[in-house]
């Protein structure tokens, strides 16, 4: 299992390389899809102002999930549910030495 965060900064260590930076601070309003581009409304969140920018891009990527304005404003299905029932508990431990594989899996 990987951390979301250690995901998150393999997956910008590769936009990078590929000339893409990730913006924090930012969000997506809406946007319009177009036969050879996407024009996009962002804003930008900066020392408690909202500045709303407009801007062209190539395609959109919706990668911000169940709540998306991408998948909303495409009328797309989010498929999957929530059961109360099942719950977990993820922890980032470091075990030096004592358990064996058995131990720290249990019945899977």
């Amino acid at each position: 299992m990987l951390g979301q965060q250690y995901h998150e900064k393999i997956l910008r260590s590769h936009l990078e390389k590929m000339g893409t930076v990730v913006e924090f601070g930012s969000e997506l309003k809406g946007f319009e899809q177009f036969e050879d581009h996407v024009t996009v409304q962002i804003v930008r969140r900066s020392h408690g102002e909202e500045l709303l920018e407009e801007t062209q891009v190539p395609w959109l990527v919706g990668t911000d999930g169940a709540h998306s304005i991408v998948r909303k404003t495409l009328a797309l299905s989010f498929l999957g549910e929530t059961r109360e029932a099942d719950q977990m508990v993820i922890g980032d431990i470091k075990v030096k030495a004592g358990l064996d594989d058995h131990e720290v899996r249990g019945n899977c």
